[in-house]
């Protein structure tokens, strides 16, 4: 309530020894910011060491001197106040604790939804928090010892690995691009099936689907000048594009997937201008040509 306002109202809650679970309205995630704030708040008034108070008092008498009782929570004539040093005041039926300090630290582990407006806290305290930073602090050696920079470096050394895997990840599709558009496009076969050219091409070496639809691009307008069919296949994928004049005459490239894919024992469909599927049998690729070579002089034949 202190970091985040008075809305915040207790929901439900987990108390052990070790641990706990509190879950409380909050209409958004906490910032990390608030975690850290909220935690180091909790962990100055453990060091404050403040004294465990309890009383019994009326419920109303309770709250008018700022108890915190648990919305829709049925209580008797009298109830369990439970003060830490004026610091948190609520009805509770009872405590681990004599003194805040018996707590040692606590550690916030994380923060979720639980639902619409409804977020929850966990936290370990005592011997577990203490578990948990020898913990944490072995995982941050032995990272440091891999990276080989001292553990405040961790961070920095981390950053600067993931900017140099997005960059050569860049520097691959790069390569990638250029092989098909390149020594890829020059097996590529063109032909003409009723009047319609056809360019076909067979990609090996791990091409997937980005690479796939990227040489179909490139060869329709590079190849073809926008006007023709164009079909690729990987090991695993396959894509084909048609311009108007060829769809005008019937060819559709769903259709031409659907064909094409069966004949490798896999499946697709997609637009009349753009589709992809699956290879199963990368073996029968050649089938699998032949079969839109037939399915385009059908469409175009009978046109």
């Amino acid at each position: 309530r202190h970091r985040l306002g008075e809305h915040v109202t207790q929901k439900g809650s987990l108390v052990a020894p070790d641990r706990l679970r509190f879950d409380f309205s909050h209409p958004r995630p906490l910032t990390p910011q608030d975690v850290a704030a909220i935690e180091a708040e909790v962990n100055a008034q453990i060091r404050a060491n403040a004294e465990v108070r309890t009383r019994l008092q009326t419920p109303d008498h309770a709250v008018e001197e700022g108890a915190l009782a648990l919305f829709g929570e049925k209580y008797g004539e009298e109830v369990r106040v439970v003060d830490f040093g004026g610091w948190s005041r609520e009805l509770c039926g009872g405590t681990h604790a004599g003194r805040s300090g018996d707590l040692g630290a606590a550690i916030l582990l994380s923060e979720s939804s639980v639902g619409q407006g409804l977020r929850r806290i966990d936290m370990v305290a005592g011997d577990a928090a203490e578990l948990r930073w020898e913990r944490d602090a072995g995982l941050l050696r032995e990272t440091a010892t891999a990276l080989r920079v001292p553990p405040d470096e961790v961070p920095e050394r981390v950053a600067a690995l993931q900017a140099n895997i997005r960059r050569l990840q860049r520097d691959l599709d790069e390569a990638k691009r250029r092989a098909l558009s390149g020594g890829g496009a020059a097996s590529a076969v063109v032909e003409e099936v009723a009047g319609i050219r056809l360019l076909h091409l067979l990609l090996d070496g791990g091409a997937g689907r980005d690479e796939v639809k990227a040489a179909v691009d490139s060869l329709y307008a590079d190849r073809l000048g926008g006007d023709g069919v164009v079909v690729v296949m990987g090991e695993r994928d396959l894509a084909v594009k048609v311009s108007e004049s060829a769809r005008s005459r019937g060819v559709l490239a769903g259709e031409l997937v659907r064909v094409a894919a069966a004949a490798t024992g896999g499946k697709g469909g997609g637009r009349p201008d753009f589709a992809n599927g699956g290879v199963v049998d990368a073996s029968r690729r050649e089938q699998a040509v032949a079969a839109v070579r037939e399915a385009i002089a059908a469409a175009g034949g009978g046109a």
